[in-house]
């Protein structure tokens, strides 16, 4: 038995930070039957990377193991179905700005009434608190507005936003840990609750001791590229065959670092004797030095060198290169799901290990309104009502 067996979810979650928790929680057991408008379904049906039929396998990832129901859920009959069906669940999820639900007749304040333990969770780019809470965002918005993008790069460059959908991730996945934890105290008391999660809240949260700098001595992080303020060497290096990166933490460590490269004459240079005067003198000859000699050596080398003494390190590999090493296949990271429509797609695996549960291979996402049928006659509808419903294109059935 999974951990969130029993837990029934009903999803209005769109494209990538709301699926993504959703899915995670899909992972562990919870039943997530995925709300979809009746004529359009999810925006990420449409996403890129997509196979030669169209079908995207970016949805295929963020929506495995889910349920779809296909509804208008703005027609009276409708947001009536979506209401019977929400009185049965434990969660609602939905990552809109601050009014849609509202407008919809579908907010927190209503369902409630119906179902007081329900937990309401939201996620979205600013809250649904502020002077932007009606304003929708996107990953480039979300990690500039947060910080994070002003301290990402090279100091003589413009800031840079991280290479995947950070933003949008860290908040789903912040989303799907206070989904839980409402769940304990709703199971607890009988009382569920509204979540409310900015995404930008999210991204300020990983920007570590940035804030605290500023508070202290009004110091303004800059960008260092690979480099971290108080850790030298800490970096990445280009090699005669590809790139590696490096992390030395300890004066002890940078003694092994030298010896495994052949470095020694360095150890006892007093510019860089421990992290506070390596870090102040990186950029003005020692990056060049370490540079230098690792531009000699085969990036596998160096990784073996440096694992024999225990340094921090790791190869940069392409994402194929990832896709096949070894920690990735040893800890079934990367692993074939039989969509209907696409066949086997390779995704991403499920991070989090559980030591009692075997890991079974999560279900596939669904087509749209795949399930519609199934859930409308579990809440009472006749076979002819549903054909009727489906005729006027209040829902869709697949």
């Amino acid at each position: 038995m999974k951990p969130l067996e029993g837990i029934k979810i009903v999803d209005f979650t769109i494209t990538h930070g709301g699926p993504l928790a959703t899915r995670l929680l899909a992972d562990f057991g919870a039943e997530v039957i995925k709300i979809e408008n009746a004529n359009t379904g999810d925006p990420g049906r449409r996403l890129a990377p997509k196979d030669s039929e169209g079908n995207s396998g970016y949805f295929a990832f963020l929506n495995r193991g889910k349920r779809s129901v296909a509804v208008d859920m703005n027609s009276p009959q409708g947001k009536k179905a979506l209401i019977k069906l929400i009185k049965e669940a434990d969660v609602l999820v939905e990552n809109f700005t601050a009014s849609v639900m509202e407008q919809a007749g579908l907010d927190y304040d209503t369902l409630k009434q119906a179902n007081p333990q329900l937990v309401y969770a939201s996620l979205s780019g600013y809250g649904h608190t502020g002077p932007r809470k009606d304003m929708a965002a996107l990953e480039v918005q979300l990690q500039s507005m947060s910080g994070i993008s002003s301290i990402s790069g090279y100091p003589d460059q413009a800031p840079t936003r991280a290479g995947t959908e950070l933003a949008c991730h860290v908040g789903g996945t912040y989303l799907s840990i206070a989904i839980m934890t409402a769940l304990i105290h709703a199971e607890a008391t009988g009382i569920g609750q509204k979540i409310d999660i900015s995404i930008v809240d999210s991204v300020l949260s990983m920007i570590e001791a940035a804030p605290i700098e500023y508070t202290i001595d009004g110091t303004e992080r800059e960008r260092t590229g690979n480099s971290y303020p108080s850790i030298c060497p800490y970096d990445t290096f280009d090699t005669n065959d590809g790139s590696i990166s490096v992390g030395v933490s300890t004066d002890r460590q940078w003694g092994l670092f030298c010896e495994a490269l052949g470095l020694e004459d360095l150890i006892e240079n007093p510019k860089y004797k421990d992290n506070e005067t390596r870090g102040r003198n990186y950029w003005s000859g020692l990056r060049d030095l370490l540079q230098d000699k690792l531009s000699t050596m085969s990036r596998f080398d160096v990784e073996k060198l440096l694992m024999e003494k225990k340094i921090p390190c790791g190869i940069v590999y392409e994402v194929e290169e990832a896709m096949e090493s070894a920690p990735v296949k040893e800890r079934n990271m990367l692993i074939d799901v039989e969509d209907q429509v696409m066949g086997s797609v390779k995704m991403p695996g499920v991070a989090i290990k559980f030591q009692t549960e075997s890991e079974e291979i999560p279900g596939r996402a669904p087509a749209h309104g795949e399930h519609t049928a199934v859930y409308l006659a579990a809440l009472g509808y006749s076979e002819d009502s549903i054909e009727a419903m489906a005729n006027a294109e209040i829902v869709k059935l697949a």
